[in-house]
Order: structure tokens, then sequence, then C-alpha cells
């Protein structure tokens, strides 16, 4: 997740902190709760944004929700391509790679081809960071 700019984390760097460890524990439920809290953050912060975006995404698949995945995934995959962020690109393809056990649901599938139609160009520019 972003780091704040200056000075100490603010909540929704906190927040977003929280949602990667009840991630990481498997606690999905836990980690929407506070992936959602992250995205109240200032709105300059778009590569943040779109890393607390694929953090929500990949917390909805891991909780059985397929297609709010795939939502959340659209709104992370809109602002990825906007940017020169390898990180954003990969998080956004370890979602796919989150919902493949979900791939029959159209949902998925639409987003699964919508990221492979747009994330070649971003990813053909992503600086490494």
């Amino acid at each position: 997740m972003i780091e704040p700019e200056a000075g100490q984390p603010d909540e929704a760097y906190l927040a977003a902190r929280m949602a990667q460890c009840f991630r990481d524990l498997g606690e999905a439920g836990h980690a929407i709760r506070y992936a959602r809290r992250s995205l109240d953050m200032d709105g300059r912060y778009v590569r943040g944004r779109a890393f607390n975006l694929s953090l929500l995404a990949t917390a909805y698949a891991a909780q059985g929700e397929p297609v709010q995945a795939s939502v959340v995934g659209r709104q992370a995959l809109d602002l990825t391509v906007r940017l020169t962020s390898a990180r954003s690109v990969r998080y956004v393809r370890d979602l796919v790679r989150a919902l493949r056990p979900q791939a029959d649901v159209p949902a998925v599938r639409d987003f699964t081809a919508e990221v492979r139609e747009r994330l070649p160009a971003a990813a053909g520019h992503a600086a490494p960071r």
C-alpha cells in the first residue's frame, strides 16, 4: 500500500496494512472490512488506491464473492492501466489468479478477458517500483 508522504501513517494506510495482515491470515471477512476503510484516502494517491482496490477485490475472491471481486477488480484495473506501476499490474494479475476457481462465473470471465485485453499495454510501460 502507499506510504504516507510525510509524518505519521494515516488511518487509511493503517487500515490497508491491517487488511493485508488479515488477508495473509486467511481471514477474508476482516480483510474486506479493513480494505473498505483503506479506500477512505486522499484522492491524490492513485497508485495507492489501485493497490487498495486490488486488495479488497482479492479479499472478496477469498470470501467466495466472485461477482463483487470482479466489480472491484475492474475499478482497480481502470486505475492500473493509467499508471506506470509494475506492482499495480502484478496485484491485478494476482486477483485474476485468485479468481481462477470461479472462472465459470460470467462476471469473472468478463473481468479476466478485460484484464487480458487492457493490461498488456500497461504492463509494457510499467516501471519497476
